[in-house]
């Protein structure tokens, strides 16, 4: 072999019968084999008190790997290689006709490091191939060994990171890609791979140190560098494995399809993270954006979980049926049963954990979508300003594209619609299907194994039932479902300890009292459509209500009171609304109440101005609890205004005897 210093230019064909493919780095696949057995399988074993003791082991043959590597390079090639081409002559920079894309046109600078990726550094020669006409990346050796090196460097970075050695992970990380971009072009396809390893892991490290814009930063620069080689290359990028092919030792274990799907794999993870750290960062529109992309991607190249898959599709939806884009959203339920469907047959019987109960958590995802599009329906419905039944539920667009997944899914999209409610017919279907799901849940989640989840479930019931209500016409029957709705809640309430499960304890308690005074305006609009005086039996019913409704709500208020019987001041954050709004609910309740004697009504008015008062004293000495009751407050001036004037008139007619 001729040694370096004789100036050789060493640019070797792929397939040559060179001396410098009789190197024998057999090696190198020794010890990946060896390092990868370490970190997937023996790791899991490592003692309690020595917990990275086989990633330890694994560094140390990262280490001597990167440092034959290093002397191989150093020895065989003192001196740079020097490219084919004339200093003069435009340097050929990939491997079709894309010479013309530059690093600055996808702006992939990193705060890292530079990521100088200049065409004048690459050592590639373009040679075209007489079968096909299309031009082959055609790498030195020393292109190989260089590249496939910094890929070490970067698994050696990833170890650093692993055994929670995050500064020296990121220093490994960081020198690898810098000695990269300072040679080879990102669009190179031997080092393609190379850059998008580097930049994701780079990624995910600035990530779990909550550097949230660093992170989206590396990622984007991966997802730059896959969209520009894909839309620049027809070749399949090189898996760092496969530089290593014209050595001794080694050998090309990608076909063409292979090295792409890797690629793509990689890409895919890219992706993940992404909607990783926009869902860290709150952006919901982004995360939802890039996750989105990564299920649909898993699909197509048929690598994924299925379980996890469904999860994350039933946790998408719950993105889209905020924004109240149904379509889309059902599209991701539905695919979600459809490719839990894989599983097969599901036992109920199993524990928490099991397949069982992951189909039902996503099946309480279609809970929450039946509840949003009930309840989105009747305010369209109440504010007069929606179209036909032929839109969707928001602007149509999201209707064309709710097919992103591609999948056979009549099926389960049968089971509730994707567009606005229009009637009592349509809620009720949705409501019996919501209802359905909700019955199976409960068997899964009891209240003595799973309190909250159970009381949630039960929430949910009311929230059906409420919303159905909207849609009917008759004041009886809504009443009845106002009625099923307090007793499914007063039931669970007794079964809470409220020193235990206060917060639950509390949302409960507030809303009964809701459900009652609901309860109440059922009574009074039965009442004013007879037209006619009510009878005994009807007011004693209508007045108890009030008293069960005033009754939760001052109970709800009570739990708030310091141990000397008072509110604190100000109120907690949360509750400063809620307690302003119950003592409105009291007072309009006080006023509704049909008493038999003067003195009785005279004690109600009382009571509903003292309450009204209340409010108004409150948004008096805090202007932000004015804002809170922006539509309630005008109100409750206006009634404490008007009620002394009635009170005066009450008791003067009551002391001239004229009861």
């Amino acid at each position: 072999m001729e040694s370096a210093s004789s100036n050789r230019t060493i640019q070797d064909e792929v397939g040559s019968d060179s001396q410098d493919s009789l190197w024998d780095l057999s090696y190198v696949k020794s010890s990946l084999d060896t390092i990868t057995q370490l970190n997937d399988i023996d790791s899991l074993n490592d003692p309690e008190d020595l917990p990275f003791k086989s990633k330890y082991a694994a560094r140390e043959h990262l280490e001597e790997l990167r440092k034959r590597l290093k002397t191989l390079i150093e020895s065989q090639f003192s001196e740079a290689p020097v490219s084919s081409h004339s200093e003069e002559a435009s340097p050929q920079t990939s491997c079709d006709d894309a010479a013309e894309v530059s690093p600055e046109n996808i702006n992939l600078e990193l705060d890292i490091s530079m990521l100088n990726m200049s065409h004048n550094n690459t050592q590639a020669d373009d040679v075209l191939n007489s079968s096909t006409g299309t031009k082959t990346c055609v790498v030195s050796n020393f292109d190989r060994l260089e590249i496939f090196l910094r890929y070490i460097e970067g698994k050696l970075g990833l170890n650093y990171v692993e055994c929670e050695e995050t500064s020296s992970g990121e220093e490994h990380l960081s020198q690898a890609l810098k000695s990269l971009t300072s040679k080879y072009d990102f669009t190179s396809p031997a080092a393609v791979h190379v850059y998008k390893f580097l930049l994701n892991q780079l990624g995910i490290l600035h990530a779990t140190r909550r550097s949230t814009e660093k992170a989206a930063d590396a990622l984007h620069k991966a997802e730059k560098v896959y969209d520009t080689y894909k839309a620049n290359h027809s070749e399949a990028p090189s898996f760092p494995t496969d530089l290593l092919a014209p050595f001794k030792g080694t050998s090309d274990e990608n076909n063409e399809s292979s090295k792409w799907m890797l690629f793509e794999s990689e890409h895919t993870q890219t992706l993940f993270y992404l909607a990783q750290v926009y869902q860290k960062s709150d952006d919901s529109a982004k995360a939802s954006h890039y996750c989105q992309l990564t299920l649909r991607r898993q699909l197509q190249m048929k690598k994924y979980d299925p379980v996890e898959w469904a999860l994350n599709a039933a946790t998408l939806s719950q993105y889209y049926m905020l924004e109240r884009e149904f379509s889309l959203a059902r599209h991701c339920l539905a695919s979600s049963m459809k490719i839990f469907e894989e599983l097969g047959a599901v036992d109920k019987n199993l524990e928490e954990g099991s397949l069982y109960s992951k189909s039902i958590d996503i099946k309480r995802c279609w809970v929450k979508y039946g509840l949003e599009l009930l309840e989105v329906s009747w305010i369209r419905l109440l504010a007069e300003d929606g179209e036909d039944g032929s839109t969707t539920a928001n602007t149509g667009e999201d209707e064309k594209n709710a097919d992103f997944f591609d999948l056979e899914l009549t099926k389960y999209e049968q089971w509730m619609p994707s567009k606005y409610l229009l009637d009592f017919d349509q809620a009720r279907s949705v409501f019996l299907k919501v209802q359905e799901l909700i019955v199976e849940a409960k068997e899964m989640y009891g209240i003595d194994s799973f309190c909250s989840d159970y009381v949630e479930l039960i929430q949910d019931h009311s929230r059906a039932f409420k919303n159905l209500s909207v849609f009917e016409a008759n004041s009886e029957r809504r009443s009845k479902m106002h009625k099923r709705r307090a007793d499914m809640l007063e039931e669970v309430t007794a079964e809470l300890n409220p020193q235990f499960y206060l917060l639950v304890w509390r949302q409960l308690v507030y809303e009964t009292a809701e459900v009652y005074s609901a309860m109440v305006d059922c009574k009074a609009d039965i009442m004013s459509e007879l037209n006619q005086r009510p009878s005994q039996q009807a007011v004693t019913k209508l007045n108890s209500l009030c008293q069960k409704s005033i009754h939760k709500y001052l109970e709800y208020i009570g739990s708030l009171k310091t141990p000397e019987g008072t509110l604190p001041e100000p109120l907690p954050p949360g509750d400063e609304r809620p307690v302003l709004v119950a003592w409105f609910c009291v007072a309009r309740l006080y006023y509704k109440m049909i008493m038999p004697g003067m003195s009785q009504q005279i004690e109600c008015v009382q009571k509903t101005l003292l309450y009204y008062k209340l409010v108004v004293d409150s948004c008096d000495k805090n202007s932000g609890y004015a804002q809170l009751m922006e539509a309630e407050l005008p109100v409750c001036r206006e009634m404490v205004n008007l009620l002394p004037v009635k009170l005066n008139k009450m008791i003067a007619q009551m002391q001239s005897g004229f009861e």
